[in-house]
C-alpha cells in the first residue's frame, strides 16, 4: 500500500480548517493527521508528531504567525515541507515566505484541486506557486529592476527605524510586538511600509539597503 501524505493544517479559523478537510477527504492519498490555530500550537504538535510530511499553513495568526512558524519548522524539522495558504497576495509576504523556507504559496481563493496538486508537489520536494502568486513575483522582479529612484537616509520614521533595528537583531514579529507593546499586525504593517519606502524586494534586501544608507549599523 502506497504511503499516504501526512498533512497538518494550521489556521486560526476553525471554519477554514474544516473546509480544507472536507475538500481533501476525496483524496485517499492524503491523511489529515492534525490541526492547530497558531504557530506555537503547530510547533507543539510537531514535537510529538515528527512524521508530518506537509504543513498547510496560514500567515496571519495570533501568538506566532505562519512565516515565523515556518522558519522554526524548517530549522527543527528539515524534512517537513511548508505550504502557505494566505489571503495576502503582496510580494512582501510571498518573498518572505521563500526566505523562511516555505516550498509553496497559494491564495485562499484557490480551487480545491489546485490545493491538492500543491500538496502533492511540495511533498515531492518541489516548489509550487499558483498563477496569481507567480505573476506577483514576476511583477515585483521587473519593478525592482526598472525603478531605482534615490532613497533618503531619513525616509523611515523613528518608530520604523527602531523596529528595523530589532529585525536586524533577529527578533521575530512576536518578540518585537512584546518589546514595543504593539500588536503583531502593527509590526507587519511597519515592515511592509519600510520595504515600500526603501524599495526592498524582501527582508534581506531591506536590511542591506538600510545598512548602505547608514540607517542601521
Amino acid at each position: 500500500m502506497e504511503k499516504k501524505i501526512q498533512l497538518f493544517i494550521v489556521d486560526d479559523h476553525a471554519m477554514v480548517r474544516d473546509g480544507l478537510k472536507l475538500n481533501l477527504q476525496d483524496h485517499p492519498d492524503i491523511q489529515v493527521i492534525g490541526e492547530a490555530s497558531n504557530g506555537e500550537e503547530a510547533l507543539a504538535f510537531l514535537e510529538q508528531n515528527p512524521q508530518v510530511d506537509v504543513v498547510l499553513m496560514d500567515i496571519t495568526m495570533p501568538v506566532l504567525n505562519g512565516l515565523d512558524a515556518c522558519q522554526k519548522i524548517k530549522k527543527n524539522y528539515p524534512k517537513v515541507n511548508c505550504l502557505m495558504l494566505s489571503m495576502h497576495d503582496d510580494a512582501q509576504y510571498i518573498l518572505e515566505s521563500i526566505e523562511k523556507g516555505a516550498m509553496g504559496y497559494l491564495l485562499k481563493e484557490s480551487e480545491s484541486e489546485e490545493i491538492y496538486k500543491a500538496i502533492q508537489t511540495v511533498y515531492q520536494g518541489k516548489r509550487y506557486y499558483s498563477t496569481p502568486v507567480s505573476n506577483t513575483m514576476a511583477e515585483n522582479y521587473l519593478m525592482t529592476k526598472t525603478q531605482k529612484p534615490e532613497v533618503s537616509q531619513n525616509v523611515l520614521s523613528k518608530r520604523e527605524t527602531e523596529i528595523l533595528g530589532l529585525i536586524n537583531q533577529g527578533l521575530t514579529n512576536k518578540e518585537i510586538s512584546l518589546d514595543k507593546n504593539l500588536s503583531i499586525r502593527t509590526i507587519e504593517v511597519h515592515r511592509f511600509n519600510m520595504m515600500k519606502k526603501l524599495q526592498a524586494a524582501n527582508i534581506v534586501d531591506l536590511l542591506k539597503k538600510a545598512r548602505d544608507l547608514g540607517i542601521i549599523g
